[in-house]
């Protein structure tokens, strides 16, 4: 007879959210700073960036991928955390790999923009279902990422036609100014979520 042991470790993985995001954050404002210096090779900024948040992608991907199977807790919360946060894992993933590999980027942005309708909607459903104690805020951090991945994707055809100036377009940094105050919305709203959660499981797991 076999026992199903249930390993919480939720609260981790909402801050690993907060950190990707802060990560990213980091790495486009000074993609953003060196382009004003004068230079236009913005992969050259990008790569150092690539190999954290390589490791934090992976880390995402396979947590991800073990939450999907091995949920052994009643109902469907698998589905409402696991699934949006394993594409988040792909994505950054591929990111990485795209920038480390200097191919385009606006693949990778395409893909996030779909994520992030879909992660709008697990959060709005997650709203009206009542899913978690804290139904507001959970809507708000899947509103606040998928808006930053929907923006991911002009982002990233600022960095593939960077070389033709788009930095220097208001239209173009308007996209990239929205991008950048999401993700700071999503790290400190993920941050809040994962810290509270940390304190409340470690009182009383799930």
């Amino acid at each position: 007879m076999t026992t199903n042991v249930f390993v919480d470790n939720l609260g981790i993985q909402i801050l690993s959210l907060s950190t990707v995001a802060m990560l990213v954050l980091y790495v486009t404002v000074e993609m953003y700073l060196r382009y004003r210096k004068g230079m236009k090779n913005v992969y050259e900024t990008e790569v150092p960036g690539t190999m954290p948040l390589f490791i934090l992608g992976l880390y995402i991907t396979l947590s991800g991928f073990w939450g999907q199977l091995a949920w052994t807790l009643p109902g469907s919360y698998n589905i409402l955390f696991y699934d949006p946060y394993t594409i988040l894992g792909i994505i950054i993933l591929s990111g990485s790999v795209s920038v480390f590999r200097k191919t385009p980027l606006q693949y990778v942005g395409f893909l996030s923009l779909l994520a992030g309708f879909v992660t709008i909607f697990y959060g709005y459903e997650a709203y009206i279902l009542n899913m978690t104690n804290s139904p507001f805020n959970t809507m708000l951090l899947y509103v606040f990422f998928g808006i930053a991945a929907i923006f991911a994707y002009p982002v990233s055809l600022i960095v593939d036609r960077v070389d033709r100036g788009s930095m220097d377009n208001k239209i173009w940094m308007g996209f990239l100014v929205i991008f950048w105050i999401m993700l700071l919305a999503s790290a400190l709203m993920a941050g809040y979520i994962g810290f509270t959660a940390i304190g409340h499981h470690l009182f009383k797991a799930p």
